[in-house]
């Protein structure tokens, strides 16, 4: 059985990653350790390489949840489901609160896909959307035109 290659160089965090159109937006380092990166949306440590980076950039589906708080602001409650490499399932956890000014279709879906591109998720690796009001069900049907 051949030995595996041994790195020449240690993989470290490079800064120029944080301008690269893939990785801009949610890439950033890990100050304790230089041969880590972290992800600013998942908040899990990656190693520094780009190749794995490119793979955490993958595929992922919305939970959305509208409410009204006590001060009669709405809320939209945005859980995030995705394939983590790193635990080896699916993973589903919080993502944002974001605060809307109508429950309507077009707004709700304006306000995830700013928060989306706002946080460097691709749009594109959307791959379904979980709600539980008739007057979001909307939403999907708003989002793809």
């Amino acid at each position: 059985m051949p030995k595996e290659k041994e790195s020449l160089y240690t993989r470290k965090y490079r800064v120029a990653w944080e301008s690269d159109a893939e990785l801009k937006g949610w890439i950033g380092p890990v100050l304790a350790d230089e041969t880590k990166s972290l992800c600013k949306i998942c908040k899990c440590t990656l190693a520094a390489h780009k190749k794995d980076l490119l793979l955490h950039d993958s595929k992922y589906s919305l939970i959305i949840d509208e409410s009204t708080a006590v001060d009669s602001t709405k809320m939209l409650c945005v859980m995030i489901k995705y394939l983590s490499k790193k635990q080896t399932k699916i993973v589903t956890t919080f993502y944002k609160l974001i605060e809307i000014e109508k429950g309507d279709a077009i707004t709700i879906s304006a306000a995830v896909t700013k928060q989306l591109e706002l946080d460097g998720l691709k749009l594109g690796n959307l791959i379904g959307i979980g709600v539980d009001g008739a007057n979001v069900m909307d939403l999907i049907h708003a989002a793809r035109n």
